[in-house]
């Protein structure tokens, strides 16, 4: 599991700090912009200017952009989950090729393997467990592969079923790495980064534009917090495993699986 600087904290904590951060610089443009009026080096009338407004203009875009990105890996992560099972669960079928005596230890065999994809998922970001549960899965898909190649090796074994089932585990070994791969691929740090400081230059940009007699504390303070809920559900999808967006749903999938075993 990679670990990165906004994948490790609470997206919680991350968004609490950017609402009073972007209320802090509305305050630092407010004073800022009194000092100038002061001192009279303002003339005209209040408001956003075309300036202003590219700039706020580029924070929503900043936002929807980075909103696709993370939208994007979270279907990604829950297309791999989905083709993971429909593999497994292909393999586990096959099984019914072979002779009762060695089908039973497949089938043993897969059902420890399905609880060890399942427990991959349980472990949340917490990487020494995520790198046990990998290991067992590792080993016990081995153990299974093992299996098949000696059956198929044997003298007079049907070609069909090797045929049948070698390819299905192929299959299924491979995208062990391929979801591992999803899981740990997040939105740079880089471009959440500028995304938080560029929320704060945008409320910095606010503050500075308005006049002290035309506050509305009420709009300020809703403006950043939509813009700190926005951060929040990129935060959020980007790991699914560890907020309120989760994949319980295709994860439900992997655990109904287990109902195979009871034929």
């Amino acid at each position: 599991m990679i670990h990165t600087l906004f994948y490790d904290d609470p997206s919680v904590l991350t968004c609490i700090l950017l609402v009073v951060t972007m209320l802090l610089f509305v305050r630092i443009g407010i004073s800022m912009a009194e000092r100038k009026r002061r001192k009279n080096y303002i003339k005209g009338e209040d408001g956003f200017g075309p300036i202003e407004a590219s700039l706020l203009g580029l924070v929503a875009f900043l936002i929807g952009f980075t909103f696709s990105m993370a939208l994007s890996r979270y279907e990604a992560r829950r297309e791999v989950m989905i083709s993971e099972c429909n593999m497994i669960g292909t393999a586990i079928l096959r099984t019914d090729l072979y002779p009762d005596s060695l089908k039973q230890l497949f089938r043993a065999d897969f059902k420890d393997y399905v609880n060890s994809r399942i427990a991959y998922y349980e472990c949340g970001s917490n990487n020494t467990e995520i790198q046990n549960s990998l290991k067992q899965c590792s080993e016990i898909s081995s153990r299974i592969w093992k299996r098949a190649l000696a059956f198929s090796s044997k003298l007079n074994s049907p070609f069909v079923i090797s045929n049948q089932m070698i390819p299905a585990l192929n299959q299924m070994i491979d995208i062990v790495t391929t979801r591992d791969d999803e899981m740990n691929f997040h939105i740079p740090d880089s471009i959440i980064v500028f995304l938080f400081i560029l929320c704060l230059v945008g409320s910095f940009v606010i503050g500075y534009s308005m006049h002290r007699s035309k506050l509305d504390w009420l709009i300020l303070v809703s403006f950043c917090l939509m813009i700190s809920i926005s951060f929040y559900m990129i935060l959020d999808l980007d790991k699914p495993t560890m907020g309120l967006i989760h994949l319980n749903d295709p994860q439900q999938k992997m655990i109904e699986l287990l109902h195979l075993f009871d034929k």
